[in-house]
């Protein structure tokens, strides 16, 4: 989406037509139905999305809007208490449900 803003919005294409930008971004809910990975929970996949949205261009980038799910509130407030994806403190409260790197 921040790609698409960045090299697409706005602009002027030569038959005149003009992209819009996305303003709004609405992350889906983590669930994972068939494809789920017996080894990782869905608040361990909501916390890597929510930092994948943290690394975005901000001057390019929607507003983040995320969908009500329970996974999804974990994710979001370990985030507010700064648990970041090198800290000890994840293993700690997630207890080794995340895959190893």
């Amino acid at each position: 989406v921040t790609h698409y803003n960045q090299k697409h919005a706005n602009k002027t294409f030569n038959d005149g037509t003009t992209l819009p930008r996305i303003e709004v971004f609405r992350s889906p809910i983590v669930a994972g139905g068939t494809f789920i990975h017996p080894d990782v929970t869905t608040e361990a996949t909501a916390l890597s999305l929510l930092w994948g949205y943290q690394a975005r261009v901000e001057d390019e980038s929607p507003a983040l809007e995320l969908m009500p799910d329970i996974a999804m509130k974990n994710a979001y407030q370990k985030i507010q208490d700064r648990v970041g994806p090198d800290s000890d403190m994840l293993y700690e409260e997630i207890e080794g449900e995340l895959c190893e790197m």
